[in-house]
């Protein structure tokens, strides 16, 4: 066996196996930081956001707002939306935060007002047998210049 190179060669019908991807939930952050004039507080307007989510898959969108970023860890978690349907693209879902007197923000107890930063939380929510994964193809956020109350 130690010259017979055709002992360690498989048949030419032998076919590997199919590797096996499974999928599972992933949650990331990305925080957002205001810049608005001295007498001016920022008001988180809206994220926008475009995806594409195979059926039976999800994107969970969680916001925070606080004067700073070591603030965001006990600033209380909104839920946004849990989305089930892919963007129509070339639109955007749009999800409104804080309007000055509707949104998420101020539609939870005790109403959250915008401050200087804003973290939103997505989690991504594979199908329910793991074989794909929900894809968040871009986001931005909005915001405008208020006058500080």
């Amino acid at each position: 066996m130690l010259f017979d190179l055709t002992a360690c060669v498989s048949p030419d019908n032998w076919v590997p196996p199919t590797p096996t991807t499974v999928y599972n939930p992933v949650t990331f952050t990305q925080d957002f930081t205001a810049t608005c004039d001295k007498g001016k507080r920022p008001a988180w307007r809206e994220f926008d956001w475009q995806d594409q989510i195979p059926s039976t898959a999800s994107i969970v969108l969680q916001a925070q707002t606080a004067d700073t970023l070591a603030a965001l860890a006990t600033a209380t978690m909104v839920p946004v939306v849990t989305d089930t349907a892919s963007t129509a693209l070339p639109a955007w879902d749009v999800a409104l935060l804080d309007t000055g007197t509707g949104g998420v923000l101020r539609g939870v107890s005790p109403p959250q007002i915008s401050k200087n930063t804003l973290r939103m939380t997505i989690t991504l929510n594979p199908t329910t047998d793991k074989k794909a994964s929900p894809t968040l193809i871009q986001w931005k956020v909005q915001y405008d210049c208020v006058d500080a109350e």
